[in-house]
């Protein structure tokens, strides 16, 4: 849809070519290939991952997402994987799985209630994030760079602004 077009367009319209654009900039983002130094650090991943492809349990936005929440957090439970990653809690169940599986993560039982089960990022799981992060700004960056630097900026702040009026 055109600039002008995008004028003339109904709020249904803008909304269904938005959810388009924004579903087509995470496709391409995450499957397709990149720049050299994103493949070369896709192979390390790989190698860590012990040649096992997550791809059938989570797609690339969802294993980064995980990923990142176990990194940050001592541990988590399951209820809070599944609000991060937004997946239902048997899908949730199904990455952790896989994690644990390819030790990567591992779970844990909650010190004050013995209904929960947390689940910890392992020494593994690091070095995975940390190949995962350098994968996704590499992938990221070579976006943003058909941007000016004031673009990059407004994107940012657009993107911001569209954040807080979705937590209000």
């Amino acid at each position: 849809m055109s600039n002008q077009s995008t004028q003339n367009a109904s709020e249904f319209e803008r909304a269904e070519t938005f959810l388009q654009l924004v579903r087509k900039l995470v496709v391409t983002s995450t499957t397709r290939k990149s720049d050299e130094v994103a493949t070369e650090a896709e192979k390390r991943l790989m190698k860590h991952l012990k040649g096992r492809n997550p791809g059938k349990i989570m797609g690339p936005v969802t294993f980064f997402t995980f990923c990142h929440s176990i990194y940050q957090n001592a541990s988590v439970t399951m209820g809070e994987i599944s609000n991060e990653i937004f997946v239902s809690p048997a899908t949730a169940t199904r990455v952790v799985d896989w994690w644990v599986k390819n030790g990567l993560a591992e779970r844990l039982p909650d010190s004050s209630d013995k209904r929960l089960v947390r689940v910890k990022i392992t020494e593994e799981g690091r070095v995975v994030h940390e190949i995962a992060v350098e994968i996704a700004h590499k992938r990221i960056g070579e976006f943003l760079s058909r941007l000016n630097p004031e673009e990059q900026i407004i994107v940012n702040l657009l993107l911001e602004k569209l954040l807080s009026a979705s937590e209000n």
